[in-house]
């Protein structure tokens, strides 16, 4: 499917908050301006992993765990050493049953959890469920803060926390796993090749269960023990680059958008999209599409492959079709042509985190399988991020593009002269252009939240999707 619209929950904002805790963070804490006095963490923001003990953990130097109780599997705390007490860990454990007695004391004060379905839309709020909360395989749900800022996402469960193999909770609007909290009275289970985002809280003596490949990007704060599979992950600090933010801007382009699209609050004048806004996918033309009802397609071209445009027919030329390909084209002409004010692109790793920045690299860009990386706009609004590559842009299969500190996919580009391709089970967020008559690919259960506009063909496998939100 390739959608613009999804199913919004609740329809309007839920009028609740989240319950005050009864401890009182440090000063420091509560004037973070990445926490409210709600949840402030405190000394727990110093921990990406805080557990009863460990069964088994695929650690690297990068994971910066930290923990009391036994290590009794493989692998070991290399970024640091396991320690059964300190006034750190004190501390933590402290402020955690703090939120977790207060939270689950309140329960009357919270919104009824909605199914949670495929390509759900949570907007901030504080929901309880009194039973076991379950999300089926292969689900992805968005959490929108709609670009409030610190807007909290509070989900309570009075039984065990459990997502599917394949389960993706993806963030939108500025949301931040800082400000997204799973409380749960009982174990916590995440799937094989799951991607969730959040901290996590377990009841006493509860256990937290991380599948096979599995990536966290926030916190584990529980009391049992901690089983990860190989090739899992808990990330919460991770290689930044650069070190210090570049100095270089993107170039302006030689268009001048109209007037309501340079006032948007979500776009630079830089990359101002103007019509394009009102695509999730222009192509020259599909040799494939898993289409459904929700696609909301526009494009030029011949449908020859499967399915069928049941959103918009597919058509040869509009006005608003021929605005946005002028518009493509003034972005990729000008980006390309200024590649002299550009930072030289890093090697993209796993666990990289990038921030904005105007980046170009002289060959084909290519992301390993299974790499994970993080685009972090540190909470600058409309930061942008724009990758130009002379030549195709390849991603493996299974990489991961996660977003943090705000960061849209509105504001982030891919630009390549040549085709571009993704691979099957990989999640990619942004902006792809690519050059005249180049193609485009996604591969099975691949999900790229943006949009794609190019003049080649574009291939889609099963159960691929390509999503936006129309601004």
């Amino acid at each position: 499917s390739i959608e613009s619209k999804t199913e919004i929950f609740p329809t309007s904002s839920p009028t609740t908050s989240p319950p005050s805790v009864s401890w009182t963070p440090s000063a420091a804490a509560s004037d973070s301006p990445t926490r409210s006095e709600y949840f402030d963490m405190g000394t727990c923001n110093t921990f990406t992993l805080l557990a009863g003990g460990l069964a088994t953990c695929p650690c690297d130097v990068n994971m910066g765990l930290y923990g009391y109780g036994t290590l009794a599997g493989t692998g070991g705390f290399i970024g640091t050493a396991m320690e059964a007490s300190s006034s750190a860990i004190d501390t933590c454990r402290n402020e955690t049953s703090a939120i977790y007695e207060a939270t689950l004391a309140d329960v009357s004060n919270c919104v009824t959890m909605p199914a949670l379905v495929d390509k759900l839309v949570i907007t901030p709020g504080y929901y309880c469920h009194g039973a076991a909360i379950s999300i089926a395989a292969a689900v992805t749900i968005t959490l929108d803060s709609g670009g409030v800022t610190n807007a909290e996402f509070v989900f309570t469960s009075a039984g065990a926390i459990s997502f599917g193999a394949g389960v993706h909770i993806l963030l939108a609007g500025g949301a931040t796993f800082e400000n997204i909290f799973w409380i749960s009275t009982g174990a916590i289970a995440m799937g094989a090749n799951s991607i969730t985002q959040g901290i996590f809280i377990t009841g006493p003596i509860a256990a937290f269960t991380l599948g096979a490949n599995g990536k966290i990007v926030g916190r584990v704060l529980i009391d049992g023990t901690t089983t990860m599979g190989a090739g899992s992950s808990i990330e919460s600090k991770t290689e930044i680059f650069p070190t210090s933010s570049p100095t270089t801007s993107p170039p302006s382009v030689s268009w001048t958008p109209s007037a309501a699209a340079s006032d948007s609050p979500t776009r630079s004048e830089y990359f101002d999209m103007g019509t394009c806004n009102t695509f999730t996918l222009l192509a020259g033309g599909l040799a494939t599409c898993p289409c459904d009802v929700n696609m909301g397609l526009y494009g030029y071209g011949t449908l020859a492959g499967t399915g069928g445009f049941i959103g918009t027919a597919m058509e040869a030329s509009s006005s608003a079709i021929d605005t946005c390909r002028n518009e493509t084209s003034a972005i990729y002409e000008a980006t390309l042509a200024d590649v002299s004010n550009c930072v030289t692109m890093p090697a993209l790793v796993d666990k990289l985190v990038i921030t904005p920045g105007y980046y170009c690299h002289g060959a084909a860009i290519s992301i390993a399988a299974a790499v994970t990386i993080t685009l972090d706009s540190g909470g600058v609004t409309n930061a942008e991020f724009v990758f130009t590559s002379a030549g195709a842009i390849s991603f493996g299969a299974g990489v991961h593009i996660l977003l943090a500190g705000g960061a849209t996919f509105e504001n982030i580009f891919w630009i390549s002269t040549g085709a571009i391709a993704m691979g099957a089970n990989s999640i990619t967020q942004g902006i792809f252009i690519t050059g005249p008559i180049a193609a485009f690919t996604l591969g099975a259960n691949g999900k790229i939240v943006g949009r794609v506009l190019i003049d080649g063909t574009t291939t889609m496998g099963a159960g691929s999707s390509i999503e936006s939100k129309t601004e």
